[in-house]
């Protein structure tokens, strides 16, 4: 039975804890919902979400200092809208690893693979440079930061590029940004950045730990956003989540707290595993760690599983060379985090047996 079926098995499981996945928890963020009153939910639920979702968009536009945003179920819809609306017919590069999604729904795909460090933050800006000149791309798709690795590029870095390759659709998704501690240093979005060619996209779901609301969005030109606009949304955004996310911008610096406590917890889980030379811990900018075990035995996943943790294996994922490691996503909740940080140590010591 191989690893994502046996994932299957597990996730339902009460026993088992799931840190596969890359969003955070925070029961901080529960105290959100218990703000919202009876009448306001009412208000929101007893009419239809407007078609333009302009009062979101007004927040956005105020928040980051860009006018021109694009609202969908989720970010996965607008990836799909980009890939489908804009870049039909033209040869696209993606920074792998990445979403299988940016991939899939791609018609043509150039992979574009760096090197990775264990210890350096930052991919090489000259060697995707070099990738994208070589390959021909005519639109490049960028995770800043990489939410397998958590590596990434600086702020400067990036807008220096697409400055440069003005005839190049840079497509850059933020959507582990929010969990950065140096936000400014790394975010187009955050420093409202804008050009014709560059699309930044940001999502409710990592950070904010609200998968379920499906509210996703993107900052792009005016003639993209009209051009996706115009088709028509399958699934448009509910007013409840409008709601919330209007919420989560308008009180975000609530949840600076919760990037501290991420650092925090990244620290003290790297600290300890790289106490036992057997594994390796990678250095990451969001909320996610790669581990690795260096001996090839037994994995490392097998090895969680049976301290009922679950992590998301990166052995199948493209662009990586790493024979036995997972992501493991770190919370910013201290119950999560303890619980996590006790069955590595367990695992540790029982290694050490």
């Amino acid at each position: 039975m191989n690893y994502l079926s046996l994932y299957e098995k597990y996730r339902n499981n009460e026993e088992f804890s799931d840190y596969s996945l890359s969003y955070n928890k925070d029961n901080m963020i529960f105290n959100l919902i218990n703000d919202l009153s009876p009448n306001e939910v009412f208000q929101y639920l007893n009419k239809y979400p407007d078609e333009n979702y302009e009062e979101i968009k007004k927040i956005l536009s105020e928040e980051y200092s860009n006018e021109n945003f694009l609202v969908g179920a989720g970010s996965e819809d607008i990836i799909w809208k980009i890939n489908n609306f804009l870049l039909k017919n033209l040869k696209v590069g993606v920074v792998v690893p990445n979403f299988y999604r940016i991939y899939e729904t791609l018609d043509n795909v150039e992979f574009l693979f760096l090197p990775i460090s264990i210890e350096k933050l930052l991919l090489d800006i000259e060697k995707l440079e070099q990738q994208i000149r070589y390959k021909k791309c005519q639109a490049v798709w960028i995770s800043n930061p990489n939410p397998i690795t958590g590596k990434g590029f600086l702020m400067q870095q990036l807008k220096t590029l697409v400055e440069k390759m003005s005839d190049i659709l840079f497509i850059v998704d933020e959507a582990s940004m929010d969990s950065v501690s140096d936000i400014k240093s790394y975010s187009l979005l955050e420093n409202g950045i804008s050009y014709p060619n560059l699309i930044i996209l940001r999502t409710f779901s990592k950070y904010y730990g609200f998968p379920g609301i499906r509210l996703g969005y993107a900052a792009m030109d005016e003639k993209f956003k009209r051009i996706i606009e115009d088709q028509e949304s399958v699934f448009p955004v509910s007013n409840y989540s409008v709601l919330l996310a209007k919420k989560l911008i308008l009180k975000k610096s609530l949840f600076k707290n919760m990037e501290k406590k991420i650092d925090d917890h990244k620290m003290q889980l790297t600290k300890l595993v790289s106490n036992n030379t057997d594994f390796y811990v990678c250095n990451s900018l969001s909320n996610t760690l790669i581990i690795g075990y260096n001996n090839n035995s037994i994995s490392i996943w097998d090895l969680l599983v049976k301290e009922n943790i679950l992590s998301f294996s990166v052995k199948e994922e493209k662009g990586l060379e790493f024979a036995n490691a997972v992501r493991i996503t770190i919370h910013s909740d201290e119950d999560s985090f303890v619980q996590l940080y006790k069955a590595v140590e367990r695992m540790l010591g029982n290694i050490n047996i």
